[in-house]
């Protein structure tokens, strides 16, 4: 297979991005399989965005499967990125992980 030379970044870029469309187009155990590659692809080249970003496609197709201990994981480590690097998707993953894994409620005391 013939495979034009793309700069890493720009290739875990795409690979989310098509993660992304495959789990709205309903195929979320591709997406996770692609965000995966994207997460390796930006972990080893030190692109923290890109990352972030593959944390949190894995966590909503592992969501959309089901796993919700698994999306959780992976949600809580994308908002750990997202708000060390300062962006505003840290709001939207917050929101997120907080309807996938929501926090446990004590006796009498409720929820806020």
């Amino acid at each position: 297979m013939l495979r034009t030379v793309v700069a890493p970044d720009d290739e875990a870029e795409a690979l989310n991005h098509l993660g992304t469309l495959r789990r709205l187009t309903g195929h979320s155990d591709q997406a996770r399989a692609l965000h995966q590659e994207a997460l390796t692809i930006a972990h080893d080249h030190g692109h923290r965005i890109e990352e972030a970003r593959a944390l949190e496609g894995i966590g909503r197709a592992a969501a959309d499967l089901g796993n919700t201990a698994f999306a959780a994981v992976h949600l809580q480590q994308a908002l750990r990125l997202y708000q060390a690097l300062g962006v505003p998707e840290a709001t939207q993953v917050a929101a997120d992980l907080a309807a996938v894994h929501p926090r446990p409620q004590h006796r009498g005391q409720p929820q806020p």
